[in-house]
């Protein structure tokens, strides 16, 4: 939830700035501004086909629109469901059909509606070890499906970094506790999303490469 906590002793004070004094279209990034970034995120996001995403580093957050569209995980209105970085974020492969094999999000959200959106999993390259099939992709047919999913159903904000983007990222998640990311806190829908991408993982196996769509 937006602002539900305090970083009473998660932010070191490394500039002297007062957080009172701190523009965060202005300054340099650093720890000590983190709830505003947090504020920035959730405070006008934009459908993910229509966004024009940065092409600079960037931390951003998903949203779900509506907060049943995910089966067996409860949302809440102002939920965090993913967050992440990019150097690069217009090009992240989150938003692409056929790129589930390089996001772990496309791959969590695979795992929830692959019978929602009739997803069938296969190995990812060569289909030659435990890696290409845990990195699994769907076919064609089924990527499309999740893109269109995607677009219809998430928002997206995101928020320009220029410092330590890394550790940024990992005390956002600590802070937003986003339903979809597996670490760095104590998800409580981990065990769940883990069980449902290995079913992928293994139907992917069987299955091995994608040769014909």
């Amino acid at each position: 939830m937006l602002g539900k906590k305090l970083l009473t002793g998660d932010v070191p004070d490394q500039t002297g700035i007062e957080m009172s004094t701190c523009n965060s279209t202005k300054i340099i990034r650093d720890f000590r501004d983190l709830h505003i970034i947090t504020k920035e995120l959730g405070s006008a996001p934009q459908n993910v086909s229509d966004a024009e995403l940065p092409s600079k580093p960037a931390v951003y957050c998903l949203f779900a629109k509506d907060n049943h569209c995910l089966p067996d995980l409860r949302i809440r209105t102002c939920d965090f469901l993913y967050v992440g970085k990019s150097e690069h974020l217009v090009n992240r492969g989150h938003f692409r059909s056929g790129q589930t094999s390089r996001s772990t999000l496309r791959r969590t959200l695979g795992a929830l509606l692959k019978q929602d959106l009739n997803l069938r999993a296969y190995s990812r390259g060569h289909g030659c070890n435990a890696r290409d099939h845990n990195n699994y992709r769907f076919n064609n047919a089924g990527e499309e499906r999740l893109n269109e999913w995607m677009n219809d159903n998430l928002t997206i904000g995101f928020s320009a970094v220029i410092n330590d983007i890394n550790e940024i990222e990992r005390r956002l998640i600590r802070f937003c506790e986003p339903i979809l990311n597996l670490k760095l806190w104590d998800n409580p829908n981990r065990e769940k999303i883990k069980a449902l991408r290995k079913i992928c993982a293994e139907v992917a196996r069987r299955n091995g490469p994608l040769r014909d769509n």
